[in-house]
């Protein structure tokens, strides 16, 4: 049986003819038509280091080694970052019962209490699940309580706060005879010492507001001291001061607060009256 004939394909060569008709460069004349162009290789950047001097080379290596222990460093603080992150234990969340509501911090209250607003505005919860409605007002009501107990204590702490620092003013005012204003300004800083500012913190902030006028009040309290105690102390004799020294105005406001101290206690009351009145010159 003969083969079936493809339909369609000429049974004719093609002659030589044909050949040199056929004979031209397709994918050069498509390159033609379409204007493609060949790549143009990279040029090559010049090398800046050709011309460095010697100079030039050890600054850019230096600079190189310095970039690289910076780099070297803050990898390994990365590093240490990591491991700490990864050796931190895995945080739990803290399961609350009506028990622990007084135990709470503040920022904890006022979440659960958010929370149960939102729930309990849900009107689906009291006609679906009326014990569950119950049980969640219940709650409810306890961080109610808890948090109206803290804003009354908060309250009273302040009112109270108030109360002592309107005492304390009266008694600085009088103590130091200060002004209104004055004795305010000695208490603010006096707080900054101590939030619950004592004597020794008061003398120090009127040392420091008023010096003059702490001397003079310093001197007075301690010759009140020495008149209720009638006595006349004397400094004892010894071999770097066999007498007692008259002390200055001057010499006073210099010393420091023991010293001053040290010398009314020990001083007579002559020596103490010379004192007083020229400390008031």
């Amino acid at each position: 049986m003969k083969d079936e004939e493809l339909k369609g394909v000429n049974e004719t060569q093609p002659t030589d003819s044909d050949e040199e008709t056929l004979d031209f460069d397709i994918f050069g004349d498509l390159e033609d038509e379409y204007g493609e162009e060949k790549e143009k290789e990279p040029e090559e950047k010049p090398d800046k280091t050709a011309e460095w001097d010697r100079e030039e080379a050890i600054k850019a290596y230096k600079n190189a080694e310095k970039k690289l222990g910076d780099m070297g460093r803050e990898l390994g603080e990365l590093r240490k970052k990591v491991e700490s992150i990864a050796e931190q234990p895995a945080t739990t969340t803290k399961a609350y019962t009506i028990d622990d509501i007084p135990a709470m911090d503040d920022l904890t209250l006022d979440t659960f209490l958010n929370t149960y607003k939102l729930q309990l505005s849900d009107p689906d919860v009291m006609v679906n699940d009326i014990e569950m409605y119950n049980r969640l007002m219940l709650e409810f009501q306890a961080l109610n309580t808890e948090k109206a107990a803290r804003i009354a204590k908060e309250r009273l702490a302040k009112e109270e706060e108030a109360k002592n620092l309107t005492n304390l003013q009266a008694k600085v005012k009088n103590e130091f005879n200060l002004s209104d204003n004055e004795a305010k300004e000695l208490i603010n800083l006096a707080k900054k010492l101590d939030s619950k500012p004592g004597s020794r913190d008061l003398e120090a902030a009127f040392l420091k507001l008023f010096p003059d006028r702490y001397h003079t009040w310093t001197a007075t309290r301690n010759k009140s001291k020495l008149e209720q105690a009638k006595t006349t102390p004397r400094l004892p004799e010894t071999k770097a001061s066999p007498t007692n020294k008259v002390v200055t105005a001057e010499q006073y406001r210099r010393m420091s607060e023991e010293e001053r101290e040290q010398y009314v206690n020990n001083a007579s009351l002559e020596e103490l009256d010379a004192l007083w009145r020229e400390l008031k010159k």
